[in-house]
């Protein structure tokens, strides 16, 4: 319910001010629901050339940097001890997607949106479902992969799933620390969850959206995770 909760608020806040507001107003409301949408509704409007490429990269990369923090909440309700590792290099990743959105977006932060970005609505009984189903899937599966080849096998699925959906991998890792695997693996699996969604969102856009984009949503994408992953080393290296 927590993880429904919290896109049904992000939902609510796109319906409600996102067409009305602005592209990165609907976008960073957006982020809450799924960032994914949100970067290939923007490739789809770059390709058909309805905005600039850098506003909509912009609006791609304020969903994620909303992503991220929507993470971090996330798994600060549900596990802490994970949090306490993750936080940094999200609060990191953050920063760095505001400070990039800021940058690509200079000189259309006037731009109106067409209409709202594509969203689906988390409380739809289909929905639900397929949320209640999907994390049951990937628990059962990570579970699998940890007891027969330990915290490398949770890791391998939680890259695998984060690149399709970053909300199983972060309700699995806190579920799975520190009983099946560590706090510390938990952590890892759950920055590369991040990383892999991350990627699948650059590739999958950056084919949809075309050149301009592509280059924009580069570093809209890859600046803000390079950033949580540098910071993750460190956190990781000085912790006891």
């Amino acid at each position: 319910m927590v993880l429904a909760g919290v896109s049904f608020l992000g939902y609510a806040a796109a319906k409600a001010f996102g067409a009305r507001r602005g592209l990165l107003v609907a976008a960073a409301a957006g982020g809450l629901v799924s960032s994914t949408a949100v970067t290939l509704t923007a490739a789809r409007r770059a390709a058909a050339e309805e905005s600039a490429p850098r506003l909509l990269a912009a609006s791609a990369a304020l969903a994620g940097g909303v992503s991220f923090a929507r993470t971090l909440a996330l798994i600060g309700a549900l596990n802490w001890q994970v949090a306490a590792y993750v936080a940094l290099p999200l609060v990191g990743a953050v920063a760095a997607a505001l400070l990039v959105t800021f940058v690509l977006a200079r000189g259309h932060l006037r731009a109106r949106a067409i209409s709202g970005f594509e969203l689906k609505n988390p409380f739809s009984l289909r929905e639900t479902i397929g949320l209640a189903l999907l994390l049951a899937g990937v628990l059962f599966v990570t579970r699998a992969a940890a007891a027969g080849f330990g915290s490398t096998g949770a890791l391998v699925v939680a890259v695998i799933a984060g690149a399709a959906d970053l909300d199983s991998p972060t309700y699995t890792m806190a579920e799975l620390a520190p009983g099946t695997i560590s706090v510390v693996a938990a952590a890892i699996g759950l920055l590369l969850a991040a990383a892999s969604n991350n990627l699948f969102k650059l590739v999958a856009g950056a084919s949809l959206g075309g050149r301009a984009f592509a280059t924009a949503l580069a570093l809209g994408v890859g600046i803000p995770v390079g950033v949580g992953a540098a910071v993750a080393v460190v956190v990781l290296l000085f912790t006891p």
